[in-house]
């Protein structure tokens, strides 16, 4: 528990940086700039999937003897991923005059490449490099993006921001690491066809993951750009930076608690019963002091974002959802319990399609949104339900 308790500080130093630059933040961007960011991140997610196929996966489930051939072959599969598919890029950005394209598909590469390093770390157990890391990204996004609101406060500033921040912790997390990329010249259009050709089955199933893992979280943003409510789809956009910073701290902390105990642990399943119980108890205390928190929105953020209290309310219960998802998503890949991944995923997939139609049914976004967060839950608690039911975990007691 030391070790959790060390990374999760460093997480929330790094985020208490991230809150204190945010007032500037928002009162020089508005929640239009904030909407644009969020169709760059949204495309940024999607190129992921074809860029890196979930490679940083792989390290979960490898031992310890095949931990650095696995992440070599994973930084070469990115970064030929890259090269052989910017040309693709290009074409795009040409044909639909947008340069935010190629960007995003860069920015992709990082995304990709910052999530393998970070995994790779954390099962090596190098906490120091971790927090460090955090902190030095953090602080390089948000003086670029402050310094950049106050000469031209242009939401390309937010998209490089968006960029530094991975890219910084990246190459840190790879530097403390010592870590060399094993026969680097094998980096090309030959590598990345060959993982294709050889391991169809394997990409078919991470992309399908990964599409669905990716566009779902943005269910609200696609509704409210979809109705041409871009100030309301910035508002989203804010909500998930900001309530993403205390459930980052907990989400990816407990993750990577996960993937570093899963074979230290005697009881691994009676830690993870543990954690969803102690998550559960804090959900209870958290709603009614974040429901207080968000009635100052405007005093806290500025003017531009004084109807964002509700909002921010609805992106709560839906974050809080993400995490438990991503928790028992976390166990099942370490567990490598595919079949019920599977299930969950094609689920969550129909609660997105059922609430997406009911906008166009009752002609409202209210509608969308608490069929939206019920199905959820419901999905959820089904999660739980299967984990639990998989002989592994029957029988464990907390």
């Amino acid at each position: 528990m030391r070790w959790l308790t060390k990374i999760i500080g460093g997480g929330i130093l790094a985020q208490v940086i991230s809150l204190i630059f945010y007032p500037f933040i928002t009162r020089q961007f508005d929640p239009v700039a904030f909407s644009a960011l969020g169709s760059f991140t949204l495309l940024t997610g999607i190129f992921s999937i074809f860029i890196g196929i979930k490679s940083e996966s792989f390290v979960n489930i490898v031992g310890k003897s095949d931990l650095e051939s696995s992440v070599s072959d994973s930084i070469k599969l990115i970064l030929s991923s890259f090269l052989s598919l910017v040309v693709f890029a290009l074409a795009l950005s040409i044909l639909l005059n947008n340069y935010l394209i190629i960007l995003a598909f860069s920015a992709a590469t990082m995304v990709n490449l910052y999530v393998l390093s970070l995994n790779y770390t954390t099962r090596l157990g190098n906490v120091n490099a971790i927090n460090k890391s955090k902190i030095i990204q953090t602080l390089l996004s948000n003086f670029f993006i402050v310094l950049g609101g106050l000469i031209f406060p242009n939401f390309l500033f937010l998209v490089g921001g968006y960029v530094i921040n991975q890219t910084a912790g990246t190459f840190q997390l790879l530097r403390a690491s010592k870590f060399k990329i094993r026969r680097p010249y094998l980096i090309g259009i030959e590598y990345f066809a060959s993982f294709y050709i050889e391991r169809k089955g394997m990409l078919l199933f991470f992309i399908k993951n990964s599409i669905l893992n990716t566009i779902l979280p943005y269910f609200l943003f696609i509704v409210y750009t979809q109705t041409g409510q871009l100030s309301k789809a910035g508002y989203v956009i804010l909500g998930t930076q900001i309530i993403g910073i205390p459930q980052s701290i907990i989400r990816r902390s407990v993750a990577q608690y996960l993937v570093y105990s899963a074979d230290r642990v005697n009881s691994f399943e009676q830690l993870f019963k543990k954690i969803i119980i102690f998550s559960a108890i804090g959900v209870v205390l958290i709603i009614p002091v974040a429901d207080i928190f968000f009635k100052y929105t405007h005093l806290i953020f500025g003017e531009k974002w004084r109807n964002a209290s509700d909002i921010l309310l609805i992106m709560l219960f839906i974050s809080i959802s993400d995490y438990f998802y991503y928790i028992c998503f976390q166990y099942s890949s370490i567990r490598n319990l595919s079949k019920t991944g599977n299930i969950i995923d094609y689920f969550r997939a129909g609660a997105f399609a059922i609430s997406s139609l009911s906008i166009f049914i009752f002609r409202s976004d209210h509608y969308a949104i608490y069929i939206y967060i019920v199905f959820i839950y419901v999905i959820n608690f089904a999660f739980l339900y299967l984990i639990y039911k998989n002989p592994q975990i029957k029988g464990v007691k907390v």
